[in-house]
């Protein structure tokens, strides 16, 4: 990502960078099923959305954590998001 970031002007990326993209309205999804349902809730109410769709990593990630972060996706997140959105 340095790489791409020098070549843009952009600044490094670093320690700082990843945890404010993790934080709530962060561009990375990182977390237990709870925060992560909380943070697409609410980029939904900011941003209108009613769809999301989640990019996985490709060849950073091993294989079988891939389908792990697919299934907890699939099997917690998507519950929790549904619960709450029915409360609305």
């Amino acid at each position: 990502m340095d790489y791409f970031g020098r070549e843009r002007g952009w600044s490094s990326y670093n320690r700082e960078s990843f945890d404010s993209a993790c934080g709530l309205e962060g561009a990375l999804y990182v977390g237990d099923p709870e925060t992560v349902a909380d943070k697409i809730l609410f980029m939904g109410e900011q941003l209108g959305f009613s769809r999301f769709i989640m990019h996985m990593p490709v060849g950073t990630m091993p294989h079988d954590q891939v389908m792990n972060a697919i299934k907890l996706m699939g099997t917690e997140v998507a519950p929790i998001i549904r619960e709450k959105l029915a409360k609305k």
